[in-house]
Parts: C-alpha cells; structure tokens; sequence
C-alpha cells in the first residue's frame, strides 16, 4: 500500500500520490470485502486526523475468487506488515517474487519497492498494517509511535532485525494469528475512538510478537544442524549454476541428503519446494537476460537458465509474469537490437 500522502524519489523515479484504486474498485464491484481504516486516501472508513496518525493504513480483504487487478511497483514511507491467513497471494520485493501461502508473514521496510499480484490476486483473505515509523529514507533512522509500549532496546532490536535480514517473508506463528484476528475486530466497532484505542493495543501485542518469532528464527537458524547449512550453502551458489539439468534427486545428492530431508530444510529456507525454488530463480535469471541482451533468442536464454524446452520457458514466464517472454521483450524495448547497458 503506497502512502498516498507523499511524493517518494528513488531511481530517477517520482513515485507519486496514490489511491489504491484497483483495490477500491474491486470493492465497490464486490469482487471482494473489504473491512479498512486509515488517513488521507487509503481505502475504507477514514481516521480524524488526531487519531493515530501512525496508522497510515489497516485492513482486511477478503477475496473468495481469483482478481483481475494487483497493486503495481511501488513504496511505502512506513513500516508494512502483511499476513496471509487463507488462501495465496504473489509478492515480490526488488528483484526476487514468492507466491506466498496461508501463515505467511511479510514484513516491507519503508521505501521497499514491491508489488502484490501474481499479476492478479490470487483468492485470499489477507491482512495488512501500514506503521509510519518515521523514516525519511531507507537508512534513516526509524521513531516509533510514542503510544508503543514496549522498551526502547525492544524497539532497536526490531529495528536492527529488519535491517539485517534481506528477506521480507517469514513463517508466521499462531500469536501472530490471534494479533491479526484482534485488529480485525477492533475495525468492526461502530465508533472511531474505539477503533483507534484498540488498535494502540492490538499494534502492541503485534510488534511483540513478531520480535518474538524474529528472535526465534534467528537463534533457530544460529543454531542449525551442518546438514540445514550444507543446504543453505548450496542454494546460495545454485544461482550460478543454474543451466544444469538439477532435478529434485540430483539436488538432494549434491548435498549427501535424502530428497524428504532436502526438501525439508529447503521449504524451511526458502518458503518453496525445491522445483519451484529452482524455477524462481531460473524465471529470475531469465527476467534479467530479456532486459541486458537482446541479441539473445529467447530459445537461447532458455538454455541458459536450464529450461528443458523453449515452450515450458515460456508457459512458466507467462505463469509468473503475465506474458511471454517475447511480448514481455517487446513492451519493454519495442524493436531495439543488440545489447542493453545492465540496469
């Protein structure tokens, strides 16, 4: 949800006001429920100025069938969380996508570029938090709402956790759960004020526990088995081999592991499967190939990132990003030839 309030420059990019048009349409259409508060022009019922103006943005949509719509590129000022309770949704942060499943966390620093959609929205009930914690860019130093109850070395190591993590999704956990399903029935109460007082409460007990399931998962993985870091290892070099014909086997062998225990920590890891980490980062590899060299066929580029046939590249790319390669090569750089400068 890109705050609508601010005009952001990144990139030699004016990321400007927004309304959350897609999402507001698909409401009024009842495509979807949707159950929101917030200030300026974010969806739902709007906050009197006073009320707490940290909550840029908090809702629920409730989506029963698969979207037409996703909302684009584009970065927040504030702190996102993003919870999906049912269903899956597609997210992508920078360069790299998931497609997130029921009990999955995200959590975007402000001034992430990211988008939701897979390109549409897939059907879900999924919750979000837009949190102003009073970043002026994406190293500045972060000011908690004063309303925060937790300690002041809590909110710093929050804050450190999120810098020192370069993923945004993280299994979530069933307090997580319970702090999500409380914010949403602080927002059904009729007046205001109480919307607003519940949710200093609810907002509380969120933070909490998500540095709490930060702090597991980071000791958990401090304190992880040779056999989870062999697979970790492993994955982080697979981006540079990834023209080899892996299949799940030859993975798990790679490692001196069976394929359950393989894909067990892989899934741990990655949030994904084996095949479809493999395939994430081949679409990812591929994605940036189109964009740098266009004097590379497209059946060259499969090759390169290990397709085993041109249309199995191409029916996965179109899967992920809503067009082939071809026409995705086309939108970008009409009838340009020969190479383009890395971006």
């Amino acid at each position: 949800m890109e705050d609508p309030a601010a005009t952001i420059q990144a990139e030699e990019r004016t990321y400007c006001q927004d309304t959350c048009a897609p999402l507001k349409a698909a409401a009024r259409a009842g495509t979807l429920d949707l159950l929101a508060w917030g200030h300026d022009l974010y969806p739902g019922r709007s906050f009197e100025k006073h009320m707490v103006p940290e909550v840029r943005s908090v809702g629920t949509w409730n989506a029963p069938r698969k979207q037409d719509w996703g909302m684009d590129w584009h970065r927040n000022t504030g702190l996102e969380f993003g919870y999906v309770e049912r269903g899956k949704l597609g997210f992508a942060l920078e360069t790299d996508s998931w497609l997130l499943h029921t009990g999955t966390l995200t959590l975007t620093r402000p001034f992430q570029r990211h988008r939701l959609g897979h390109p549409g929205i897939e059907a879900s009930t999924y919750h979000w938090l837009l949190l102003d914690v009073g970043a002026t860019g994406p190293q500045s130093e972060w000011h908690w709402p004063e309303w925060l109850v937790c300690s002041a070395t809590d909110l710093q190591r929050f804050a450190a956790l999120m810098q020192s993590h370069e993923t945004p999704v993280w299994h979530g956990n069933a307090e997580v759960a319970r702090c999500f399903s409380r914010i949403r029935a602080a927002l059904l109460l009729p007046e205001p004020e109480q919307v607003a007082a519940r949710l200093k409460l609810h907002i509380n007990e969120l933070v909490v526990g998500v540095l709490d399931l930060l702090d597991q998962q980071e000791h958990a993985s401090q304190a992880l088995p040779g056999a989870y870091r062999t697979v970790e290892l492993f994955l982080h070099h697979l981006t540079g081999h990834l023209e080899q014909p892996w299949t799940l086997n030859s993975m798990a062998e790679h490692c001196n592991l069976g394929r359950s225990q393989f894909s067990h920590y892989c899934l741990s890891i990655t949030n994904m499967t084996p095949i479809d980490h493999l395939n994430h980062q081949r679409l990812n590899l591929a994605r940036q190939l189109l964009d740098q060299y266009l004097e590379l066929s497209i059946t060259e580029i499969s090759n390169r990132c290990g397709f085993n046939s041109s249309q199995y590249f191409a029916n996965s790319f179109k899967a992920r990003e809503g067009c082939t390669p071809s026409e995705y090569r086309k939108r970008r750089f009409g009838g340009l030839s020969g190479r383009v400068p890395t971006l």
